[in-house]
């Protein structure tokens, strides 16, 4: 199946047309009315951190949708999400002072917004689109391939399947040309799954994983079927977040209870309440957004994982992110991080490994392989040795200096005086 042909299996069940042009047409003399039918690229969003989040929503700044009602939009199904976000940018002062106009929006996945495609969509196509970030397949190295592997791998396969299943019984994998995605997430999977047994040996029968920016959130599939942990998901990103919610419901429907911290927020709990329920062990699955990450306790956490997300969000994100996993990962815990080992331009040039050395951990093990080479990403892990105390404000500081400015984002980042 075409590419085109695939997209015009969800236009037909979303109403929408894949023949819509790629911008808004001049409304008619008849007014706005004349252009509302449903259409792929009139769909919401702007592609920005919500640094305005108490400005008129329309098409421009505040990263968001039009609110319900609102002409020629259709509402964005992520409205909890962001007003949950924007609540917390006010109420942990983000939009004043120093951290609005130095530090800035730590809460920004960098990359995905710059990825209109990801905010034209929602539903099963969403779920989708995450499921293709993979399309690379690599054999596992030796050092890392543990004696169950090729169980555990086909494991994988068949839950992604099901999965598959679930959001599109009606495409052909290998017609649609999905089968190659799913075997790739599968195998990167695995090599997840060995990295950590090989590197994190004493890990608990029942450890706690964190698990920082999952994407679709397939991680769950090795941690709570085959590490046996209890599962946080933690993302920033309104579409992610929404993304994750699809699978981590679908994954823990008939087998535990699936926890969103959003619906509790939404349904009126209270921080102490909140975190009470993150905290509750009947819990295998927990969904946690990264403003709502002071509420994960301190060293409660066995396992931090962050996968393809460190170098990918704003210089205030990467402190904001390693602040938090330093903080709540216990004493003889780990982190484990795969991804190119370098850091993208325009995101941050924090080098997030050696900060990890400075807060108190220290190297597990490290893969020696060549990325997209000899595989896809480069495996590491280090163990919480001393657990040092920071807070954010004092770990940006000690990163970028008492008058480093990186607010405004990418090559206009200020360094401190010297």
């Amino acid at each position: 199946m075409q590419a085109r042909s695939l997209l015009d299996h969800f236009s037909a069940l979303d109403g929408t047309s894949s023949d819509c042009p790629g911008h808004l047409p001049e409304p008619r003399a008849e007014g706005l009315r004349a252009w509302q039918a449903p259409c792929f690229h009139r769909t919401e969003l702007v592609y920005g951190p919500a640094a305005f989040p108490f400005e008129k929503k329309g098409i421009g700044r505040a990263g968001r949708a039009n609110r319900p009602g609102e002409q020629g939009m259709r509402p964005s199904p992520y409205q909890d999400i962001e007003a949950s976000r924007d609540r917390a940018l006010t109420a942990q002062g983000w939009l004043f002072g120093e951290r609005l106009n130095r530090i800035g929006n730590p809460f920004v996945w960098v990359d995905g917004e710059q990825m209109p495609g990801l905010h034209v969509a929602q539903g099963s196509l969403s779920v989708l689109q995450y499921l293709a970030m993979s399309g690379e397949i690599y054999e596992t190295p030796a050092a890392i391939r543990t004696p169950d592997h090729d169980r555990v791998r086909r494991d994988l396969e068949t839950l992604l399947r099901q999965a598959y299943r679930h959001f599109a019984p009606f495409l052909d994998e290998d017609a649609s040309g999905f089968r190659r995605y799913i075997d790739s997430t599968a195998s990167v999977k695995v090599q997840d799954y060995g990295a950590i047994r090989t590197f994190c040996p004493d890990l608990p029968a029942a450890p706690r994983q964190l698990d920082i920016g999952p994407g679709l959130g397939a991680n769950a599939l090795y941690s709570v079927f085959h590490l046996g942990s209890t599962y946080l998901a933690c993302d920033a990103h309104p579409v992610s977040y929404g993304v994750q919610r699809l699978f981590l419901r679908m994954l823990a429907a008939g087998r535990s209870e699936y926890l969103d911290a959003v619906d509790c927020e939404t349904f009126g709990l209270g921080s102490d309440a909140m975190a009470a329920q993150i905290a509750d062990p009947a819990y295998r699955f927990v969904h946690v957004p990264s403003w709502h990450l002071p509420l994960v306790e301190d060293r409660s956490v066995d396992l931090a994982s962050a996968t393809w997300v460190l170098n990918e969000v704003t210089p205030a994100g990467i402190v904001w992110l390693v602040h938090h996993i330093s903080r709540v990962v216990r004493a003889g815990g780990y982190v484990y991080i795969r991804d190119s080992g370098l850091r993208k331009p325009m995101r941050h040039d924090v080098d997030y490994d050696a900060l990890l050395l400075q807060l108190g951990f220290e190297h597990a093990g490290r893969l020696d392989v060549r990325n997209r080479v000899d595989m896809h990403g480069i495996p590491r892990a280090y163990r919480c040795r001393s657990p040092m105390n920071t807070d954010f404000d004092t770990l940006f500081q000690e990163v970028f200096g008492r008058f480093g400015v990186t607010a405004h984002g990418g090559a206009m980042n200020q360094p401190p005086p010297q």
